[in-house]
């Protein structure tokens, strides 16, 4: 009888010990987002006086926008295999080491014979180095994150995403009064390497293709997930149906995500924003609503489960249906044609429509890591690189859209019509079985 007792207590310190080896996971893979974001977007508003230096055209700025997605392109696969293969904690942290480490070559562009083509250069490696991202996050988070706190954990990843966006769209201008680009890219590198030694120190040791700590998280394959399904849709026609499905939504995802990201200070700055700093602020305020809703989003998801017994499908379809509908219908002051909106009402239409795509992080991401908790490195690597062809298409067509008589309206009416789309075909197809690539 004496046995129990110390039988349970030994099970409450290992629980709590892989509680707190996912907790300092989740920490490392936050750090990672948000220091790719801070990478990311400072391109974007170091656009305008790189492209007042070098004398570029928006076509050319948008062919260096869309050289960090080719890059970004080339390691999606392999990334998601090694994801799944190695663990994603660990590959977050060399990533982030890896990718601060290009940040110094922007350095050396402006010295360069021919300082165009080294940024298309330097950017094409920057993305490379940062296609580890969503495998790592996707794999880290079926590996190590517990089935009752999914929601709130993943939302808590890309949340810091945005808010890595908002640190970098705000900071940067600040920055860009002091020193210049190149040099501004220089001390974020080094900032990020000095993030990639800590966590990486931090994380626990993961085995060599090792089950995570969580039991409950990762369920034996072929079998449902958190109420999603009874039966695994095996490989076939009604797993590539799903991957197909999967891959589109991801697509419009991302074809949101890259050209806000990409151009919205420049679009900011033809609404009539002229200031660097007062561009910088107002890209900054839609990530900070995503972020915000995403947290949110992840707390009410997990309590929709918990307390009202909603099933896990049920809460990823509502969210993501939400985030689809809301971006869409948000969209449509900017899509009309003619219709040119006061400053700060276009900025506030920004913050609304990309404040809702901050429910996709508990619909379609958590859905994702449900569906495919053992291969979910290498799905979310095959939906991504769909996401990136779309994202590395938008980022340039926007580019000749802006300088056409068209405008940023027809940007913004292609991207409501893709999210309504997106509505129709997640409804249509998320039904929640698992979904393998492999053969048993």
């Amino acid at each position: 009888m004496r046995r129990r007792p110390a039988v349970a207590a030994a099970a409450a310190a290992a629980a709590d010990a892989a509680e707190g080896q996912a907790q300092t996971v989740l920490l490392v893979a936050c750090v990672a987002m948000a220091m790719a974001a801070v990478h990311r977007v400072a391109f974007s508003v170091l656009a305008l006086p790189i492209q007042a230096q070098l004398g570029l055209t928006l076509p050319q700025m948008g062919m260096l926008q869309s050289a960090l997605l080719c890059g970004y392109l080339l390691g999606q696969v392999p990334c998601g295999m090694l994801a799944d293969r190695l663990g994603g904690a660990p590959l977050a942290a060399a990533g982030l080491l890896l990718w601060s480490s290009v940040c110094l070559l922007f350095n050396l562009a402006p010295s360069s014979s021919n300082p165009f083509v080294a940024l298309l250069a330097v950017r094409a490696a920057l993305g490379l180095a940062q296609s580890c991202i969503m495998p790592a996050v996707g794999n880290l988070a079926a590996r190590w994150f517990p089935s009752a706190s999914r929601s709130r954990w993943t939302s808590a990843v890309y949340s810091a995403y945005s808010v890595g966006t908002v640190a970098g769209l705000a900071l940067t201008p600040l920055l860009a009064e002091h020193a210049s680009w190149s040099k501004i890219y220089a001390l974020l590198g080094l900032a990020g390497m000095a993030a990639a030694v800590a966590g990486g120190l931090a994380l626990p040791r993961e085995g060599h293709a090792a089950l995570q700590p969580w039991p409950a998280a990762v369920p034996a394959a072929g079998r449902s997930c958190g109420g999603m399904g009874r039966a695994g849709s095996g490989v076939g026609r009604e797993a590539l149906v799903h991957l197909l499905m999967l891959c589109f939504v991801h697509s419009v995802i991302s074809f949101s995500f890259f050209i806000q990201q990409a151009w919205m200070p420049t679009f900011l700055a033809s609404s009539g924003f002229t200031h660097l700093s007062s561009i910088g602020v107002l890209s900054a305020l839609p990530w900070l609503a995503t972020s915000a809703v995403s947290l949110l989003a992840g707390g009410v998801a997990d309590r929709l489960q918990a307390q009202h017994r909603w099933s896990a499908l049920r809460v990823r379809r509502v969210m993501q249906a939400l985030a689809a509908g809301g971006t869409a219908l948000s969209l449509l002051p900017l899509a009309l044609p003619g219709l040119r909106l006061p400053p700060l009402a276009t900025a506030s239409v920004l913050v609304v429509s990309v404040g809702f795509q901050g429910l996709c992080y508990s619909g379609f991401h958590a859905y994702v890591a449900e569906v495919a908790p053992q291969e979910v490195g290498l799905v979310l690597s095959i939906t991504n690189t769909c996401g990136t062809l779309v994202g590395i298409a938008g980022t340039l067509a926007t580019g000749w859209l802006a300088a056409s008589p068209l405008g940023y309206s027809a940007v913004f009416a292609a991207t409501a019509l893709l999210q309504a789309l997106c509505l129709v075909a997640w409804l249509a197809g998320a039904h929640g079985r698992p979904l393998r690539l492999h053969m048993p």
